[in-house]
């Protein structure tokens, strides 16, 4: 059923590309699914899928078991920031 579920947002995405013109780089994009395990190939479409995978200098993965680490690493930016100013 996943696999299904991401073929078809897949199969939007190059029809909305083919309209538009903006395309997705398939050797750039990732998937990343939430809740259930995912049991199927290692990518879709040639799209590869990810269990984790930083946005924005953050962590996320699909349990959402980083954030304890995120926190960790903001902490210890902010200490050297402050270190730095004293």
């Amino acid at each position: 059923m996943q696999d299904n579920a991401a073929k078809k947002i897949i199969q939007i995405l190059d029809h909305f590309g083919i309209i538009s013109g903006l395309t997705i780089n398939r050797e750039k994009t990732h998937i990343m699914g939430t809740g259930k395990v995912w049991e199927g190939a290692d990518n879709i479409e040639g799209i590869t899928i990810k269990r984790e995978c930083r946005l924005l200098g953050v962590m996320i993965d699909d349990k959402v078991q980083n954030l304890q680490f995120n926190w960790e690493g903001c902490i210890k930016k902010i200490k050297g920031l402050i270190y730095y100013w004293n």
